[in-house]
């Protein structure tokens, strides 16, 4: 969160002095400075989570300051109130394209959570995997959705579906939190998750007229949702029951749609073939 004050509201001449909610985070200076800023994390300087519910998140802030003039001030201290709302509908993609707090005046502003999906080279989630790399059907793909939360809020995953613009294809891998059984899909970890939600599936290849031999590109997109860590009522905290199935849902605060490209699947005829 970040915070800009112009000094013109004071009625004194002289210094000020300013702290946010956690008195540590202070600044001072002379009025005729014009204005002073501060910088607040989500979950830091004493910023709170004041609000929530299946639409968006706020977190809040107060500027508590004064100024003098010399030993005395004719002024009254201030204590100014600001609002950071996080809505429902966020993108992020692998190129790093991401909405932050938007250009808006005043006390209240509205930002995104920044998300981001990546395909990784193995299991261990350390390696991103080659630009342009092909994958056979049958071997397992590992991807994750990461992000960088204040530490008062959580995400889980409610959708993530396999897309084939080319054909108009699409299948879900995970639907109402749970995973699917046919393509092998796999949490690493359960959740709620604070930075990254890795999984893993069997790569597989929509039935087309097209040649065996051709490659395909799908689409790997996610939902999710954000939760506030206090609110034992969020789906974050009460996942769905996905009988033999690994379980992972979203629901309350923030949903949002992730998406990455590369260059899926070559037919495992091709790969035997090859082999021969």
């Amino acid at each position: 969160m970040e915070i800009n004050v112009d000094t013109c509201i004071f009625e004194d001449t002289g210094v000020y002095t300013a702290n946010l909610i956690d008195s540590t985070c202070a600044t001072s200076g002379d009025v005729s400075d014009g204005s002073f800023f501060f910088t607040a994390a989500l979950d830091g300087c004493g910023t709170t989570i004041s609000e929530s519910d299946e639409n968006s998140v706020t977190f809040s802030q107060t500027v508590y300051t004064m100024a003098t003039t010399g030993a005395i001030f004719v002024g009254h201290p201030y204590e100014i109130n600001f609002d950071c709302t996080y809505d429902t509908h966020n993108n992020a993609s692998t190129s790093g394209s991401v909405d932050r707090v938007s250009a808006e005046t005043g006390a209240s502003n509205e930002g995104n959570f920044e998300f981001e999906l990546k395909l990784y080279a193995s299991e261990d989630f350390s390696e991103p995997i080659p630009e342009g790399d092909v994958v056979v059907v049958g071997e397992r793909v590992y991807f994750a959705v990461e992000s960088n939360l204040p530490s008062t809020v959580s995400f889980v995953l409610n959708e993530c579906t396999i897309s084939n613009a080319q054909f108009g294809m699409s299948y879900n891998i995970v639907n109402d939190g749970c995973v699917d059984q046919i393509t092998q899909t796999y949490f690493h970890e359960n959740g709620p998750y604070s930075a990254q939600a890795a999984l893993s599936y069997a790569a597989f290849r929509f039935d087309t007229a097209d040649d065996l031999e051709d490659d395909h590109e799908e689409e790997i997109s996610c939902k999710i949702t954000v939760c506030d860590n206090d609110d034992a009522t969020s789906i974050c905290q009460n996942p769905p029951s996905c009988g033999d199935r690994r379980r992972r849902s979203a629901d309350p605060i923030q949903t949002e749609l992730q998406h990455t490209r590369a260059r899926f699947i070559r037919s495992s005829i091709r790969k035997l073939e090859e082999n021969l």
